[in-house]
């Protein structure tokens, strides 16, 4: 699976980077709002991660452009437990947890994961 993962922190971006990598996936780094924007525009990914240290208003826009640009791609979220949640997400993950970021990575890979728009629905 092809990944575009984005954090504003370098060291947790490589860190995620070496967890994704090593599970198999292909990464399309990102550390900037410009250089999201630039790997979705120009990228063909299956899943956007992004990072905790992206904030909600950028994380938002981000969102917004790969539903425009990329309808049938994922989106993660990580987020703060005090942040407002991006609900253009598919899932939400709260920072701190790589392991749960990593289970919701796999679980949307293999389709056992409903997002939170369609678990809203039933």
């Amino acid at each position: 699976m092809v990944i575009i993962a984005i954090s504003y922190d370098s060291q947790s971006l490589n860190r995620r980077i070496g967890a994704l990598q090593g599970v198999g996936h292909v990464i399309i780094p990102a550390s900037s709002l410009a250089s999201g924007l630039h790997a979705i525009e120009t990228g063909d990914y299956h899943l956007l991660l992004m990072g905790a240290t992206v904030s909600t208003s950028d994380q938002r826009e981000l969102a917004k452009a790969s539903r425009k640009l990329h309808p049938r791609s994922k989106i993660i979220s990580v987020s703060f437990p005090e942040s407002e949640p991006v609900k253009t997400a598919d899932q939400q993950v709260i920072a701190g947890d790589e392991n749960a970021v990593l289970f919701a990575v796999t679980a949307l890979v293999s389709g056992d994961a409903e997002s939170d728009s369609e678990m809203g629905r039933r």
